[in-house]
């Protein structure tokens, strides 16, 4: 905690430019893994919530019985296995909620619009366990005929998908599978004509900073921060599409 401290004394800025969510949570989890010892704390807690990912999404009708609008929800659901806010004893239940209700912000109408119009996706995932039900969404995007790329991390942080656990989990079949480096995604030529499916709160952040042309966010809020600037509760369930409030 004091080394903690210390980081935030010296690198913390009010200024909107500056330090952004992932950048922080980066260099504190470079600290704990420092003073720890240990590069991967959170490996028992992500293979028990990719065990109870797995279990819920056997239990779903294949994508090919799923309309485009559900299979958003799915993935959107997966978003509760985050231990970072969520405990993997409550994130079950939150999924199943997400599946089966409404959601807070529903721009469901205009993603299968823009999904419809473009050919290839970036597809940005989040945390591990929830590669389960991304995987629902991604089959439905090969169905479709879309090209699609899925990033992951390149290395271990907190408990974030990494390459290595999404191939393990399948995706590969679905999707081109690569890595990004720790600071979070960030927009390169290539993906110029490209639409994006932004999945959990660091990606919303990133990615709001560089304002692709066209995005999808999708994902659960679980700080008062980003419920501001979505217009919505903490604990929403969200599917928007582009802008958002500064």
């Amino acid at each position: 905690m004091r080394e903690f401290s210390k980081y935030l004394a010296e690198h913390f800025s009010l200024d909107k430019d500056e330090n952004v969510y992932s950048d922080i949570a980066f260099n504190m989890d470079k600290i704990m893994k420092r003073i720890s010892g240990n590069e991967k704390a959170f490996d028992k807690v992500k293979h028990e919530a990719s065990l109870n990912a797995r279990k819920i999404t056997s239990k779903l009708p294949p994508s090919s019985d799923m309309s485009l609008e559900k299979a958003f929800k799915v993935s959107l659901a997966g978003n509760a296995f985050d231990t970072a806010h969520i405990s993997l004893e409550d994130a079950p239940k939150q999924a199943r909620e997400v599946i089966e209700g409404e959601l807070d912000v529903d721009e469901l109408e205009k993603a299968v619009k823009l999904v419809e119009k473009y050919g290839e996706i970036v597809f940005i995932s989040d945390n591990a366990g929830e590669q389960f039900f991304d995987l629902v969404l991604l089959k439905k995007l090969k169905f479709m005929g879309k090209k699609v790329t899925y990033i992951a991390r390149e290395n271990p942080i907190v408990n974030d998908l990494t390459v290595e656990e999404a191939i393990k989990s399948g995706v590969s079949k679905y999707a081109e599978v690569k890595g990004y480096p720790n600071l979070g995604y960030s927009l390169h030529q290539e993906d110029e004509g490209k639409l994006f499916i932004a999945k959990g709160q660091a990606a919303f952040v990133t990615m709001t900073a560089f304002r692709p042309e066209s995005i999808i966010y999708v994902l659960k809020v679980k700080c008062v921060r980003i419920a501001e600037a979505l217009g919505t509760r903490v604990g929403a369930s969200v599917v928007k599409v582009g802008g958002v409030r500064d």
